[in-house]
Order: C-alpha cells, then sequence, then structure tokens
C-alpha cells in the first residue's frame, strides 16, 4: 500500500508534529525518495499497534509524517 503526498505535505505534517528540522528535509525529497516515503507511509498506516500516546492510532498526517522523516 501506498500513501501519496506531496513533499510539501509531508513537510506540513512534520512541522504539525513539532520536527521542524524534519519539515525542512521533507521539502528537498527528490521523486526517488518520495516514492519510497509513499511506501514507508503506507507500511506505517497499516500498522495495527496503536501510538504512544493515548492509544491512538495513526492518521494519514502521521503516516506521512513517518514517510517524510525517514528519508530526511
Amino acid at each position: 500500500m501506498k500513501v501519496i503526498f506531496s513533499a510539501e505535505q509531508a513537510a506540513a505534517s512534520l512541522w504539525e508534529f513539532g520536527e521542524d528540522r524534519l519539515a525542512d528535509a521533507a521539502l528537498a525529497l527528490n521523486d526517488d525518495q518520495l516514492r519510497q516515503a509513499w511506501l514507508i507511509a503506507g507500511s506505517s498506516y497499516l500498522a495495527p499497534a496503536p501510538l504512544p500516546a493515548g492509544g491512538h492510532h495513526v492518521s494519514l498526517g502521521h503516516a506521512s509524517a513517518f514517510g517524510g522523516s525517514d528519508l530526511g
């Protein structure tokens, strides 16, 4: 599964979660890195485990942040 987003969307998600340094790096992702990020985001979005914060599950915003941060 892929979660498709732009570099700008990944950066916005990272910024939303307080990862300003990684947000800047996400803006520099090339097309190949962005395609890899979609796969990473897809695998994290399907993860059955809840997030550590209050048992919340992974949202699309989390998935795009995870995908963008793993390559930035």
